[in-house]
């Protein structure tokens, strides 16, 4: 995540507040912008409800907004923008902190294999600037800080940081300051952290991956592609609003204790928080389950927020959700991009904790905070909160740690790396019990990709020849897909499905509106008639370019007689008709 060098003009922000002060205000309220990459402060111009422009340098934070609900539009060159609303009252937050998105994403530092590489960028919250030549210790290495404040740090992981890591403290050293604490979790593969001098903790608060969180599933048993079921479309939020209990909005906070609150996208609050509740170093189908739930459960709180001034709070009460993030879980957080849990047409508010098994092993030390074990040993559940029992191999063996509701994390790893299963199959396991589900465990996959219109052109052409078929689609997710891959096939009764695989694309689709096109050859052969076009979205779950059974669908269109096979067609097309 190198930083690029911008003009001051490159710099500045745009932010347009609309809102009806109530009341004046005493204490002052805070606002800074950072980059999401870098976490680097971002100079402003803000332009209020008069229309009256206002330089604002990324050292002057105090808004001077009496009481209200401001609707702010937050962007700047370069960036994503921001809509968000800031709920300013007398004894609510008194700081909010912007995230934005660069349109340009950084690409990951490689990591060659059982390597752990350690990057960051520290910041003096002071002088809201990069903190440039003071050193960065971590085991045996150490390093100094660039001008834009980064420092690299790699090495060779050890036996058994593949599984949990190890923890080791990261400490930096800058002249005149106390020390700065970090405790990491060690585990191969590329981890960023963002650092911020002056407010940050000196100790970091617990860790979280494994308290109680809420989910639900993805989709299994998909049928061959001219027949997949499909998911419902759900619009993800555009961001979400996390509290802080400090305005250095680096202790988090349960509900209640919120003083600060960040706003940032949907996918760079998953991104922030995978890594916190997942092990980075854990199998890519078991990270790419827990993005689903993680960015289901905060989903929700877009629609149900904890507060009038935040969605949700940043602590093991909701969601641990920080700075920091991994490589590993970047990727399946990008390759998940958008896709959340849906339940009787509505986001649904997942959850997960680390052993659901519904047995409580006394010599094991863990908390079990799952008050119904009438499962029993070797299956997942709480019936008393309408969570059925699950039949769960994996499980066997293995103390409660956790509520029993919804997915097991450790389950999801046992799953995908001991048993080979694909995530969509490991979150309809735990969340739709493999389609037969009831109660809470009954959720559906939701697409965040919508087919607007497609056509075959030309829509009349004869066997041996090859139409095109053009797509508008649009991704409401907030990143890019970067392969979807384009089914279709014709249908006539009597005759089944004509696919064309060797054309199934796999294309990028950008955020927003699409126009893509994939070729169809018509067999020769093929008789005369109208045939139905099928076409279905999907995304390629095994990873060989293909789109077979194992894949997922997420969208599928038919149009009725929309191809027509046809000779003589063809015949007067190049001119027959004309001749005496």
């Amino acid at each position: 995540m190198r930083i690029h060098c911008r003009g001051a003009w490159q710099r500045r922000l745009v932010v347009l507040f609309l809102g009806v002060s109530v009341a004046a205000r005493a204490a002052p309220v805070l606002v800074e912008v950072r980059d999401s990459a870098t976490g680097a402060f971002v100079d402003a111009v803000f332009v209020l409800g008069d229309g009256h422009a206002r330089d604002w340098p990324k050292t002057r934070t105090d808004l001077g907004l009496a009481p209200g609900q401001w609707q702010a539009k937050v962007s700047a060159p370069g960036y994503r923008s921001i809509d968000t609303t800031l709920a300013i009252a007398a004894d609510g937050p008194t700081a909010f902190q912007l995230w934005l998105d660069p349109l340009v994403a950084a690409k990951p530092d490689p990591v060659a294999p059982g390597r752990i590489h350690v990057s960051g960028h520290v910041h003096d919250r002071e002088q809201r600037a990069p903190v440039p030549d003071i050193i960065v210790r971590l085991a045996h290495l150490t390093a100094r800080t660039d001008a834009q404040g980064r420092f690299d740090l790699e090495f060779s992981a050890r036996d058994g940081d593949a599984d949990a890591g190890r923890a080791d403290t990261l400490i930096v050293e800058a002249p005149g300051r106390a020390p700065l604490l970090r405790t990491l979790r060690l585990t191969p593969g590329s981890h960023h952290l963002i650092l911020d001098l002056g407010g940050d903790r000196a100790e970091p608060p617990p860790d979280h991956r494994f308290d109680q969180r809420e989910l639900q599933w993805l989709q299994d048993d998909i049928a061959w592609p001219e027949r997949a079921p499909t998911a419902p479309i759900l619009q993800p939020p555009t961001n979400l609003r996390v509290g802080f209990a400090d305005a250095g909005f680096t202790t988090p906070c349960c509900v209640g204790g919120c003083s600060a609150v960040a706003v940032m996208s949907l996918e760079t609050y998953v991104q922030r928080g995978l890594n916190d509740e997942w092990i980075a170093s854990w199998n890519g189908h078991s990270l790419r389950a827990g993005a689903v739930a993680y960015r289901s459960y905060g989903a929700w709180h877009v629609a149900n927020p904890r507060s009038a001034s935040y969605d949700i709070c940043s602590s093991a009460c909701c969601q641990v959700n920080d700075p920091d993030t991994s490589a590993s879980t970047n990727a399946a957080v990008a390759a998940t991009a958008g896709i959340m849990l849906e339940r009787i047409g509505d986001i649904f508010r997942a959850e997960y904790s680390a052993e659901n098994n519904a047995w409580d092993d006394p010599a094991d030390g863990l908390s079990c905070s799952n008050a119904d074990l009438v499962c029993g040993d070797g299956y997942v559940g709480s019936p008393a909160a309408n969570w059925p029992c699950l039949a769960d191999s994996v499980a066997s063996g293995h103390g409660c740690f956790g509520h029993g509701r919804g997915m097991s994390q450790w389950g999801t790893q046992r799953w995908a790396l001991n048993q080979g299963q694909p995530w969509p199959w490991i979150v309809n396991h735990y969340f739709n019990a493999n389609g037969s589900g009831s109660g809470l465990r009954s959720a559906a996959l939701s697409s965040p990709l919508r087919i607007d219109t497609v056509a075959a052109v030309p829509a009349s052409a004869p066997a041996g020849t090859t139409l095109a078929i053009n797509f508008a689609i649009s991704n409401l997710a907030g990143s890019s897909h970067a392969a979807v891959f384009l089914g279709a096939s014709l249908y006539r009764s009597g005759i089944g499905y004509v696919s064309d695989p060797a054309h199934d694309l796999g294309v990028a689709l950008n955020m927003g509106a699409n126009a893509v096109s994939r070729p169809f050859v018509l067999p020769t052969g093929l008789p005369d008639g109208n045939f139905d076009l099928l076409v279905t979205l999907y995304l390629d779950i095994d990873g060989n370019a293909a789109i077979n059974s194992g894949d997922l669908a997420l969208t599928t269109t038919t149009l009725p007689g929309a191809v027509t096979i046809s000779t003589l067609d063809a015949v007067f097309a190049n001119g027959f008709e004309a001749t005496p």
